[in-house]
């Protein structure tokens, strides 16, 4: 009777899991129909390579449809190895991403947990569930406005974000020094140690404003512009590779970097040079020029080893997680900090407009690994 109610159970379970997918590819086929109408991409003819596209990729799902293939290759080229956003999302990243442990290594408070000091901004106080701390994490049980401003004093800016849910820099807050308290830059919060913990439901981070270098603001001076690093650990050695990376920049008079807040991004190589003659925005749309400079001319980033060297060291960190997408900036010194690591999911399109694949030569590594867990279940 057990085996009899076992194997209805994965039945119902198949059909729920192949509806929600078979929908969720129409919901994706929507997406890149729509971002076609703003670039004038016509996805409505089969591409050269399609029929191979889909053969790999119903390896590990058999709804895959050819509507990122035919997007995409219109970026990248007709490559096989571009991988369908679904597919990454709903299929490979749960078997790269456990669900179990996404909480802890979400919440910014742990990162000087997990990573050397060296690799961080300074963070000066933080309140961690309702409980006040220091930078070390050691409690503070008659904190006040004062402490923390003493704390914080001996920087001219810092900023306050919160450590669950800081998706797109939502919600971080830039504070200025003058005199004996910190202004608002760019918005009318006070520098309250009440009003953050009420603001950020009893979590936030008080840290450092890096200054960044003179190479990354001089794409935008008033934001801090960061490199998107796309790390893989290899299934078959555990090395970890640096796979994908974008600059990121943001728009003329804006703190933050990122796409939704009118930011662009440019592939970048290996070797630091830039990719493409033109920088995107998060509909796929080209800008030859961006903040008054022309991105058809060459460009190369500094200091690229430094980078690489330093995204595998944090992937070499974060033990439970096979990918990650890193978000690095160079400070004044031209060193390496990292602002923040991202492993809930990938965000394929950056890579799939302006430099190619994401798993690239990795790309049937992962489907073997993939189709072998995925039999384990059956």
């Amino acid at each position: 009777m057990a085996q009899i109610v076992k194997r209805v159970y994965q039945l119902v379970n198949g059909l729920s899991k192949n509806f929600y997918l078979r929908h969720r590819y129409k919901v994706y086929e929507k997406i890149y129909k729509d971002k076609s109408k703003i670039t004038g991409i016509s996805l409505a003819q089969p591409r050269e390579g399609e029929a191979e596209y889909l053969k790999k990729w119903r390896r590990i799902s058999k709804f895959v449809s050819p509507a990122a293939y035919r997007y995409y290759s219109q970026y990248i080229g007709k490559d096989p190895r571009i991988v369908p956003e679904l597919v990454l999302r709903k299929v490979i990243e749960p078997y790269f991403h456990p669900s179990e442990y996404q909480q802890f290594y979400n919440d910014k408070n742990m990162y000087d947990k997990l990573l050397p000091k060296s690799f961080l901004a300074e963070s000066m106080f933080r309140c961690i569930e309702g409980v006040y701390c220091d930078g070390d994490y050691q409690p503070i049980t008659n904190a006040n406005d004062s402490l923390m401003l003493e704390k914080c004093k001996r920087h001219e800016k810092v900023i306050v974000k919160p450590t669950h849910n800081t998706g797109h820099g939502n919600s971080i807050l830039l504070f200025e020094r003058k005199n004996d308290g910190f202004v608002p830059m760019g918005h009318d919060k006070p520098f309250s140690m009440q009003f953050f913990k009420e603001y950020y439901n009893g979590n936030f981070v008080i840290q450092e404003c890096l200054k960044q270098s003179s190479f990354t603001a001089f794409f935008n001076p008033t934001s801090v512009n960061t490199f998107r690093v796309f790390t893989y650990k290899s299934v078959k050695t555990n090395e970890v590779h640096v796979l994908g990376i974008v600059f990121r920049m943001g728009k003329t008079n804006t703190f933050v970097d990122n796409c939704d807040a009118g930011g662009t991004f440019i592939g970048v190589s290996h070797d630091g040079r830039f990719l493409n003659p033109n920088v995107f925005d998060h509909n796929g749309k080209k800008y030859t020029t961006f903040n008054g400079i022309d991105f058809s001319k060459e460009y190369k980033v500094p200091y690229m080893q430094d980078i690489l060297d330093f995204s595998k060291a944090v992937g070499e960190q974060i033990y439970h997680n096979r990918s990650l997408d890193l978000d690095v900036m160079l400070d004044e010194n031209n060193k390496p900090r990292l602002i923040e690591y991202n492993v809930d999911a990938c965000t394929a399109w950056v890579y799939q407009y302006s430099s190619g694949p994401v798993y690239g030569e990795y790309t049937d590594e992962v489907i073997d690994y993939i189709e072998t867990e995925l039999k384990k279940r059956k």
